[in-house]
């Protein structure tokens, strides 16, 4: 079956039944197991998503799996109707772009300075982790755990997809942003079409209303 998911790493059905995957769904990967098979069984039932939604991010490297992150998490920001954006979440977004490290210890900062107003703000937490060290600017480099970015996006990823702004559809909308961008894309334009089935038909056209900065500022991860 053609790889029609190249930013996901080998399938390991090992690793995916550790966090939970059922030996029967394990099964429908198919000999030998493919990506293409397992979320084709993953999305057939929706009492799956959250399965699908772990499956996603265990598979994408950690810049891919913050940028779906971000992207998610700004799609719910917008919905949520909250006004003033997060400057943790912006500072994520720049970090991905420019690489610059102080601007993921501003993010981090941002973030504990925002504290639990949404899943944006704890984007910056994750953006933290997924860089190269943990420790203050000045100190000697201090890796973090390898599931750390992982479960720290992962985290951000589910919040968003059951925040009251994502409706009753929400996880189906932050897979379908996983999905674009495990396939290569961006997940502006699944995200731009969630946001269209949140907004009221009478909800006035807002500049605002856009996730993610434009495609030719995102970082080649």
């Amino acid at each position: 079956m053609t790889d029609t998911y190249p930013r996901l790493r080998p399938l390991d059905l090992g690793a995916l039944r550790n966090l939970g995957l059922s030996a029967g769904l394990a099964a429908a990967a198919g000999e030998p197991p493919a990506w293409p098979s397992l979320i084709q069984a993953l999305r057939a039932d929706p009492s799956h998503r959250l399965e699908l939604l772990r499956a996603l991010a265990w598979g994408m490297d950690d810049l891919d799996r913050l940028w779906w992150t971000c992207i998610a998490a700004r799609l719910e920001e917008i919905a949520s109707g909250r006004g003033e954006r997060s400057q943790a979440l912006v500072l994520s977004e720049r970090w991905l772009r420019e690489k610059d490290d102080s601007v993921r210890y501003e993010a981090f900062r941002r973030s504990r300075e925002e504290g639990s107003r949404g899943p944006a703000s704890m984007v910056g937490m994750a953006a933290f982790v997924a860089g190269p060290s943990l420790a203050p600017p000045d100190k000697p480099v201090e890796a973090p755990p390898p599931s750390l970015p992982f479960e720290a996006a992962l985290g951000v990823l589910v919040a968003t997809a059951a925040a009251p702004a994502m409706g009753e559809d929400g996880f189906t909308h932050v897979n379908a942003i996983g999905l674009d961008v495990a396939s290569g894309a961006d997940g502006r334009e699944p995200a731009r079409n969630a946001l269209a089935a949140l907004q009221t038909p009478a909800a006035p056209a807002s500049p605002a209303s856009d996730p993610g900065p434009p495609t030719d500022q995102r970082a080649p991860v």
